[in-house]
């Protein structure tokens, strides 16, 4: 994705933060896993403590 100022003679709407221009690189060879954990969020352990029937999702315990 090209976020320079300008695209030729037009002004590029991809613009940074505070109008800063840059190049965004994909990282593809960085190994990459899934964990199971990342389906669910963790359950507060304030709520685990009102509600002793709430387990904690899998991989937060």
């Amino acid at each position: 994705m090209d976020v320079s100022a300008r695209i030729g003679a037009a002004v590029n709407s991809q613009l940074l933060k505070n109008g800063t221009s840059g190049e965004l690189t994909w990282m593809n060879e960085i190994p990459r896993k899934w964990n199971e954990r990342n389906y669910y969020y963790p359950i507060p352990l304030n709520d685990l403590q009102r509600n002793p029937n709430l387990k904690q999702n899998p991989g937060w315990e």
